[in-house]
């Protein structure tokens, strides 16, 4: 039924929700008609002190892509463009988050490259993509027209860094085993899943 949502599964043991802080970032942008939009939430620990805002992203999609041998222009992915335009106005939400003192993690799908274009607009100079902490030989999530590639980041504020633990992890079953999107099968996802451990200001 194409009903690809996001959403947030929590443990409210562990980390209650910031009532009000839910929204849907781009909602009356025309970079996400017809497209995800992403959601954003607030969360706090119930054993110690601080937030998170996490924005759970799905960006165009590559579906779209010409193969890397197709014999008219290989490679060329027409929704590059767009997905740079999402990717700014999530960096746009991040810039105000920053402003307040507010750590955050962008996650999801954001179906592009660690080096793209993409990845750039949404970083800049005061974000960091956990990806490129993971070994070039493991940075690798989905296997996209039998091209290993990361599709999923995480991105935190460059200042999250600073004496705090910041980890990255993916676990690659999924990405190994393959599957045919539209199709049925025993896997949950068609990606890996990763797992980031963050230490909360």
């Amino acid at each position: 039924g194409d009903n690809i949502r996001n959403t947030f599964l929590y443990d409210p043991l562990r980390v209650r929700y910031v009532e009000g802080t839910l929204q849907r970032l781009g909602a009356d942008d025309p970079a996400y008609d017809g497209s995800r939009k992403p959601l954003a939430a607030r969360f706090r620990p119930l054993d110690g002190p601080g937030e998170l805002e996490i924005v759970n992203v799905h960006l165009a999609s590559k579906r779209h892509q010409h193969g890397l041998f197709a014999p008219v222009d290989p490679g060329v992915d027409p929704r590059e463009e767009l997905r740079v335009e999402q990717a700014a106005i999530v960096a746009e939400h991040l810039e105000r988050l920053r402003a307040r003192g507010v750590d955050y993690y962008v996650t999801g799908d954001f179906n592009d490259f660690e080096f793209s274009a993409t990845l750039r607009a949404l970083t800049g100079d005061h974000s960091v993509n956990l990806v490129d902490s993971v070994p070039e030989e493991l940075r690798y999530d989905y296997n996209h027209r039998g091209v290993s590639q990361a599709l999923m980041h995480g991105v935190v504020a460059r200042r999250q860094l600073d004496g705090r633990t910041a980890e990255y992890e993916i676990l690659h079953a999924n990405a190994l085993t393959g599957s045919r999107p539209g199709h049925g099968g025993d896997k949950a996802s068609d990606h890996a899943y990763v797992i980031a451990r963050l230490e909360i200001g």
